[in-house]
């Protein structure tokens, strides 16, 4: 099987992110009730590596704050949306932004950007 460059960088990277992994991820997806007034039910995906640290000034925004904290994760099975949540540690924090990356194409990552 002939793997493309970006199938191999999404490898790489995923090993990376396992080797140098800091605590635990779980990312919580929504799903809507059956009805609207049914409760929104939360499905959780660990993330089998990351790295969490502080959101550097270039990706500060209307929404993204230098207080906010920017997890990087590997490709892990469920594609992460504003509308789930992160838990950090045990902590669920609200996802505010989510970049591929890269952006088009097969996604080696996530950056995933968090209230703090």
């Amino acid at each position: 099987v002939c793997m493309s460059f970006y199938d191999e960088m999404q490898d790489t990277a995923t090993e990376l992110l396992q080797e140098f992994k800091q605590g635990t991820i779980v990312y919580r997806a929504p799903t809507a009730g059956a009805q609207p007034w049914d409760p929104v039910t939360y499905t959780d995906t660990p993330v089998s590596g990351g790295t969490v640290s502080g959101v550097s000034q270039q990706y500060v925004t209307d929404l993204v704050t230098t207080s906010d904290l920017r997890a990087i994760l590997p490709v892990f099975g469920a594609t992460p949306t504003n509308a789930g949540r992160l838990v950090i540690d045990g902590v669920e924090r609200q996802i505010i932004r989510v970049m591929p990356s890269p952006a088009a194409g097969t996604v080696v990552c996530w950056h995933v950007f968090v209230k703090g």
